[in-house]
């Protein structure tokens, strides 16, 4: 087939032919014994034919055709949902150049946080290996008749990235074929077969691709994979203050390594949500920055003098220009005017939680809100939980506080994902997926409260089980979510008015059970505490049905404050003695519009 489609074009380099080039030159050799120069015929025989002359092999043109230092083939992401300082540190899958130089990231080690030095691998093909690589373009047959783009998968998942292939062949601009979503195994029998077929042949060729040097034969390798040493690097920084991280672990701290502070190196760089700059770094700079990088992982606080920064870098290819943000601030999200929510102090503006599903009963007494706003703007959500057993008995929380006008982008974007439109339900995966949460999102605007549940949120390859018409919907639901989990990633720094904090509790609901209802553990003491309030733990409260022999109370005030002082000291199977009994107690804390003790059925 390629020889029947693709030799007219005159794009597959010729291979030699030994039985051709015998030929030639024997050819040659008759020429020149006759001096007649008729192909070896006798010149004293009038009638003899003349044979055709022998000719040169016309030189094969190219397949791929370079730009300057621009790479012949790049495979790269594009978008997706991730972090922003992901998405600029990412650098192409793989990118050949026509000198057969085979650039691609290497293994990257399972650990966190990650190490921060750059690690990218090369590998030289030679000249088969180039013609093999362009053959294989060349047989998909999506490279010859401009760019492409196909996304219809993006009704089935939610932001996954694009696989974006930009070919250079010889005689013709760059094209750009573009598939979303490529990476991840989805049922696509519901596309268009010619969609389908070219995410097949994409795939194919990726791998392909991706599997040098390994999977390439010897003879298509002309120097073994090395370590590919960048000859310039781009860093991104913003103020340490600005990282927002949340850490379980005490940051590394380096001395930074250039001579210019952070705050003043390069040039003003778009990131959504930080004052950032960047630069590109060359010659001395360049050694001591990889130098230090060496020590250094994915949070390291880098100081210099007073101040502290956090750095992203990464190493530029050849033909990449650097500090080119893909983050256009025509994309920054808008105000969409003004859209009425209640604006005092414990008003619920916005509540996105988890509800029901195959959990312990425990697990509903004690389960947050993964997201509550309220009218001032304070945005408290589930914070990191520390991973040891047994877990403290207090939840982290922690809370942002937005500006007037970070509430009104964040309501704006509900706006425009269709979640402003009273009550819905989208559970048509309850026919297929048993036990799941259900998300339910809440949110108090235009007069009015929407309530929006969704079951199983967050399910990839929902396929047929659903409507195409509940497939979209859950994609924007998902995306806001998500959008909720992240607002530094995508709202501007100036909505935020304070660090991200941990949320200081003043109310808890409790609820007791004698611990004989669950017997201690083989393999776990708990500690004992004594209660401290005089009112015994068998009488405060009211009964609650939903654990065995259970009662429940909220404190605040004194009471409150004698529990909390406690707390510190307590797990979730701590025995708290009351009047000679011991007791077990499920502690959460209480919202500022949250009355306590509700049943979460209610």
């Amino acid at each position: 087939m390629l020889n029947d489609v693709k030799l007219s074009r005159r794009r597959v380099l010729a291979v030699g032919s030994a039985f051709a080039a015998t030929a030639i030159l024997a050819a040659c050799g008759e020429a020149d014994d006759d001096p007649a120069g008729n192909g070896g015929a006798s010149s004293d025989d009038p009638t003899a034919t003349p044979e055709p002359q022998p000719t040169a092999t016309p030189a094969a043109e190219p397949i791929f055709a370079a730009e300057g230092d621009e790479p012949v083939i790049k495979v790269a992401y594009e978008g997706g949902f991730l972090a922003v300082e992901d998405l600029v540190r990412r650098t192409p899958l793989t990118a050949l150049y026509d000198d057969g130089r085979l650039i691609y990231p290497g293994p990257i080690p399972e650990i966190f946080p990650q190490p921060a030095a750059p690690n990218l691998l090369v590998t030289a093909l030679s000249g088969a290996g180039m013609q093999a690589v362009g053959e294989k373009v060349l047989e998909t047959g999506l490279f010859e008749d401009g760019d492409k783009e196909f996304d219809s998968s993006s009704s089935i998942l939610a932001d996954a990235a694009h696989t974006v292939f930009t070919v250079r062949l010889s005689g013709q601009d760059p094209v750009r074929v573009s598939a979303y979503a490529l990476e991840f195994d989805t049922d696509e029998s519901a596309l268009p077969a010619e969609e389908a077929e070219a995410r097949r042949q994409l795939r194919e060729l990726l791998n392909y691709l991706t599997g040098a040097p390994t999977g390439f034969p010897t003879d298509h390798i002309a120097e073994q994979e090395t370590r590919y040493s960048p000859e310039r690097l781009q860093i991104v920084t913003y103020s340490w203050d600005e990282a927002g991280y949340d850490f379980e672990m005490e940051p590394q701290t380096l001395t930074w390594p250039l001579d210019e502070a952070p705050s003043t190196l390069g040039e003003p760089f778009n990131l959504p949500g930080h004052d950032a700059r960047c630069a590109v770094l060359e010659g001395d700079d360049l050694d001591r920055m990889l130098e230090a990088l060496r020590e250094a992982n994915i949070l390291t606080r880098w100081e210099h003098l007073e101040e502290a920064a956090y750095l992203i870098n990464r190493p530029l290819l050849p033909g990449e220009e650097g500090c080119e943000s893909s983050f256009e601030p025509g994309n920054d999200p808008q105000t969409g005017g003004d859209i009425d929510y209640p604006t005092g102090e414990d008003d619920l503006v916005l509540r996105y939680e988890l509800t029901g599903g195959f959990v312990p009963l425990e697990w509903l007494v004690t389960s947050m809100p993964v997201h509550s706003l309220y009218g001032a703007g304070r945005m408290i959500s589930e914070g990191a939980q520390i991973a040891i057993y047994p877990p403290p008995a207090l939840p982290a929380l922690a809370v942002e506080k937005l500006t007037e006008e970070g509430v009104q982008m964040l309501l704006s974007e509900a706006d425009s994902a269709g979640l402003l439109q009273g009550e819905q339900t989208w559970d048509g995966l309850t026919r297929s997926v048993a036990d799941a949460h259900t998300g339910v999102l809440t949110i108090n605007a235009k007069g009015e409260t929407h309530v929006v549940s969704v079951y199983a949120p967050g399910m990839f390859d929902v396929g047929d089980m659903v409507s195409d018409e509940e497939v979209e919907f859950r994609a924007r639901f998902d995306e806001f979510v998500g959008k909720l989990s992240n607002l530094r990633g995508w709202l501007p720094e100036d909505v935020f008015q304070d660090a991200t904090d941990e949320y200081p509790v003043d109310r808890l609901q409790i609820v007791s059970q004698p611990a004989d209802v669950r017997p201690a553990e083989e393999d776990v003491q708990p500690n004992e505490i004594e209660w401290p309030l005089e009112a015994p733990l068998a009488e405060l409260g009211e009964p609650y049905n939903l654990l065995d022999m259970a009662r429940c109370f909220a404190l605040e005030g004194q009471e409150f404050a004698d529990v909390m002082s406690l707390l510190g000291d307590a797990t979730t199977i701590t025995r708290w003695t009351s009047d000679g009994e011991q007791y077990i107690l499920h502690v959460r804390p209480l919202l500022p519009d949250e009355e306590g003790c509700r049943h979460p059925y209610q």
